[in-house]
């Protein structure tokens, strides 16, 4: 999304009343969820996201760091450990 076309959505949910942005809410929600719902009921979670971050690379991204974070790891590189098979 270019500048213009997210300041202009943010103006727009500042007129309806949202002042949070979108981006920050989602992620703060799924950490919510996953607290309040999954993690203390010991229940199994798969998330499939695309979060635009390259995980094979050698820096931990925000969105590993924030799942890491709460307790959850990735499934392939556990059952594969490094030798994760191509996910495209």
């Amino acid at each position: 999304m270019d500048q213009e076309t997210c300041a202009h959505s943010l103006e727009v949910y500042d007129k309806q009343g949202i002042t949070k942005d979108p981006r920050v809410a989602i992620i703060e929600d799924i950490q919510t969820l996953i607290m309040s719902k999954f993690h203390s009921a010991h229940d199994y979670l798969i998330i499939g996201i695309d979060a635009n971050e390259d995980i094979n690379s050698s820096g931990s991204t925000f969105i590993l760091q924030m799942l890491s974070g709460l307790g959850l790891q990735d499934a392939l590189e556990f059952l594969n450990d490094k030798n994760r098979p191509p996910t495209i």
